[in-house]
């Protein structure tokens, strides 16, 4: 693979991934970041869970919600193109109309309460780091006027990272679709991403097999984990990296030559509820500034 066919792919997808976000994971509300308005205090939730999957098709969420009035449980699914899906809650047929605004999902439902019809609209967006998860709502012409709240939920994962270090020694495997790809053109999509990860006390070695645009690369990186300097040899540059463990976190920042440039690349690993290794990427050094990516890899 040429520098100039590797950037593109990289450029791509960045661009790709900032049009639409993937909400998937498990979220625990977070009563302090939230903020529940003029609702009723019999109806602010003491705990609430939600564990969700989607596409860019498809939204599907399980979840349940703990407040003075008992506890309930959900199981919902979305069609995310503008059609109307329709889902059981609290004992009636909601119908919900989702579609994406951006890396937003924008959904406007009609509920039954107490005999009441009400319009409901709902914005789900993850935060700057994709580590909570914010829905705005809106409840419109209640009794008590329209009713606005700010519900944030923590991942899962996030929260559990103070609990210590944990290892991500195995084969994982890119998957594709959850790495949400988009509108990336086929031919710079990557059909494969194998990483075999050894990590024994603050050493971490990472082979990568990737296929990407008809082309085969391979690389192996060494790094220390004490925050000290490593040096690798990548595509015949000389690639230095300072490397962490943060929490669950293995953060790795890398200065590499490309070409005229010295990009300055940012990696956050870590295990989602699920399993997967999520790989957040920054890579700053670009001609279009700072660039985001996400990887999203399954263990083999």
């Amino acid at each position: 693979m040429t520098p100039r066919v590797f950037l593109t792919l990289l450029l791509a997808h960045a661009l790709c991934f900032a049009q639409k976000a993937d909400f998937s994971g498990s979220w625990t509300i977070n009563k302090a970041k939230s903020d529940f308005g003029s609702l009723p205090e019999q109806m602010i939730p003491d705990a609430a869970t939600r564990v969700i999957t989607n596409t860019d098709a498809e939204m599907k969420m399980t979840g349940t919600e703990k407040n003075s009035r008992g506890e309930r449980s959900m199981k919902l699914v979305f069609k995310l193109d503008g059609s109307d899906s329709v889902n059981a809650q609290r004992g009636a047929d909601v119908k919900t109309n989702a579609t994406w605004d951006g890396a937003a999902v924008v959904m406007k439902s009609k509920i039954d309460v107490g005999g009441n019809q009400l319009d409901m609209e709902e914005r789900y967006s993850l935060s700057a780091d994709r580590q909570v998860l914010l829905i705005d709502t809106k409840v419109l012409a209640t009794p008590i006027g329209d009713v606005v709240i700010k519900y944030a939920y923590d991942r899962v994962a996030a929260a559990a990272a103070a609990s210590g270090p944990v290892s991500m020694s195995g084969t994982w495997k890119m998957n594709v679709a959850k790495s949400n790809f988009g509108t990336m053109p086929e031919d710079f999509r990557p059909t494969a991403i194998t990483r075999v990860v050894k990590q024994e006390g603050n050493l971490l070695s990472v082979e990568t097999d990737q296929t990407a645009g008809g082309n085969a690369s391979k690389s192996t990186a060494s790094f220390k984990l004490d925050g000290s300097e490593s040096v690798n040899t990548i595509m015949g540059a000389e690639v230095k990296s300072v490397a962490k463990v943060n929490g669950g976190v293995i953060e790795v920042f890398t200065r590499r030559p490309f070409g005229d440039m010295l990009l300055e690349i940012t990696e956050k690993n870590s295990l989602d509820a699920n399993g997967q290794m999520i790989v957040d990427t920054m890579v700053g050094g670009t001609p279009m500034g700072v660039i985001t990516m996400k990887y999203v890899f399954e263990k083999q």
